[in-house]
């Protein structure tokens, strides 16, 4: 994902890290107190993908290594520095592996939250198996066509074929999906990536939900662990519900015909 910039928001309970590229859409909180400091700093792009590989190398302490168990996981502090002369405010991220500071950007950041959709409002939803839509995606993507993703009895994903090119047809088998018919025109090189960020394990499912009364809706797409898929629409719409109201998603704005 090319990021445009990184933001952070907190009302002193809860820290919110947003990202955009423009088309797509990012938001995970986490609970932190005090935060009240790091309110609307800004870092760009450049400097968030630094910071996305150092807390992969961080993550890596704590995965197992021959016979031994997992270490507890190191702390990562976030700090805010002031400006100091001709210095912009930084914003410094410190573990026991490393230091980083990245100057605040004072650069316009999309309205976000704007294109989140209501949790009341969800009404068509998928749970799917992970794997067989980042196939079909990622063919589609090869053929250089737009995708089709059809909820429809079942979920399909369907190619939009030009003169001389074969037509794809992918139907994803392991699906609960409740709503509304609709039929969303999506770009793969936008989708592809969004739903592989969600499917570190081949088993996992993945949440689609849409608002079903708005003409024109976002797709949200949650993570879903393997050991809990939904029995039922109600246990579904709670789980994406309260990933949206954790704003724990990725948002992806559809193409219009």
């Amino acid at each position: 994902m090319t990021l445009t910039n990184l933001r952070l928001e907190s009302d002193g309970d809860a820290l919110t890290f947003m990202a955009s590229d423009g088309y797509r859409a990012a938001l995970v909180s986490t609970p932190g107190s005090g935060a009240r400091q790091l309110d609307g700093f800004q870092i760009d792009g450049a400097a968030a993908e630094r910071i996305e590989t150092l807390l992969e190398q961080h993550l890596s302490l704590v995965r197992p290594r021959g016979r031994g168990g997992a270490r507890p996981v190191p702390l990562v502090q976030v700090l805010a520095a002031p400006a100091s002369g001709e210095r912009a405010k930084m914003l410094v991220f410190r573990s026991e592996l490393f230091t980083f500071a990245a100057a605040h950007v004072a650069a316009g950041f999309p309205p976000i939250r704007k294109a989140i959709p209501h949790a009341d409002a969800l009404g068509g939803l998928a749970v799917v198996a992970a794997r067989e839509l980042v196939d079909a995606f990622a063919a589609i993507g090869r053929a250089k066509d737009i995708a089709v993703l059809e909820f429809r009895d079942g979920l399909q994903v369907t190619n939009q074929a030009k003169k001389g090119q074969p037509n794809l047809r992918f139907t994803v088998r392991d699906a609960f999906v409740s709503g509304p018919p609709r039929h969303f025109i999506m770009d793969p090189a936008l989708m592809g990536p969004a739903l592989a960020a969600a499917t570190s394990d081949e088993r996992a499912y993945i949440g689609l939900a849409f608002q079903s009364n708005d003409q024109f809706p976002p797709l949200v797409i949650t993570r879903w662990p393997a050991s809990e898929r939904p029995r039922d629409r109600r246990e579904a719409l709670a789980k994406i519900h309260a990933e949206v109201r954790g704003q724990n998603l990725a948002v992806i704005m559809p193409r219009r015909e």
